[in-house]
């Protein structure tokens, strides 16, 4: 009879460790704020800037090689399921849609002007919305915390204009559309239940997308060495770190 008791306490105690994380299961939906920070590389193969020699002869020499780093807030949704695997590893996917834009703005003090030292070329990229899937293997630090891993594959919708000021042979102002860019996701997350059903999420992942060309034919520039008009070859290439603040409701 006691050994029955002792068996039935030990059964009973290894279930309750068993489901500790059980609050985090089922499919589930957050809102939350975010803060992007982006690190991106715009270049310009065919951009030339005025220049002159010791005599004071005008020159022209090819520059290219600009970068930006700046921050906007967002607005992150996310829907998914969640499961304990056993008392300390849970394995969760899901998918999300961060709200925002990021404008970058590279001016013509950056890269060119004209006799007078007046603008010749601003161009401005704007990054707008993220989103994609994501892998979330977690471990139980406690029955109410869990601490996860984020890998997965994003998206991003990149534009472009580009203006210029009193240059003959260059288009006064073009659009871009270059699609969007995808790159790997990775970083780290903590989720902490308040109740059964509502728990909150801090998360900090890196994007590294890949680069996006376009070809400029309507801002063509005077090549010199070839006393041709050429089209420019626009080059983007943005990194992205992200901070998310979020609260979600599991659903049983």
């Amino acid at each position: 009879m006691r050994k029955s008791i002792i068996s039935l306490a030990v059964l009973t105690t290894i279930s309750d460790v068993a489901l500790a994380g059980s609050k985090f299961d089922g499919f589930n939906s957050s809102l939350g704020i975010g803060i992007l920070n982006a690190h991106s590389i715009y270049d310009n193969s065919n951009d030339l800037t005025y220049e002159f020699d010791i005599s004071g002869n005008l020159i022209f020499s090819p520059i290219s090689g600009w970068s930006k780093n700046n921050s906007s807030a967002t607005l992150g949704l996310s829907t998914g399921y969640s499961q304990s695997l056993s008392n300390q590893f849970n394995l969760a996917t899901s998918f999300f849609f961060n709200v925002g834009n990021l404008n970058q703005n590279y001016h013509s003090n950056e890269a060119a002007i004209d006799l007078s030292g007046n603008q010749i070329v601003d161009t401005r990229f704007k990054l707008k919305n993220i989103w994609g899937g994501l892998i979330e293997p977690g471990y139980y630090f406690n029955e109410d915390t869990l601490g996860y891993l984020k890998l997965g594959y994003a998206f991003i919708s990149i534009k472009a204009n580009t203006s210029s000021n009193d240059v003959p042979w260059a288009t006064q102002s073009a659009n871009y559309d270059f699609g969007s860019a995808k790159g790997f996701l990775y970083g780290l997350g903590i989720k902490h239940a308040i109740s059964e059903n509502i728990f909150v999420t801090a998360d900090f992942y890196r994007i590294n997308f890949s680069s996006k060309q376009k070809i400029a034919s309507d801002f063509d520039y005077y090549d010199p060495s070839t006393s041709s008009m050429v089209p420019g070859n626009l080059y983007f290439n943005t990194t992205v770190n992200q901070l998310d603040i979020k609260a979600g409701y599991t659903f049983k």
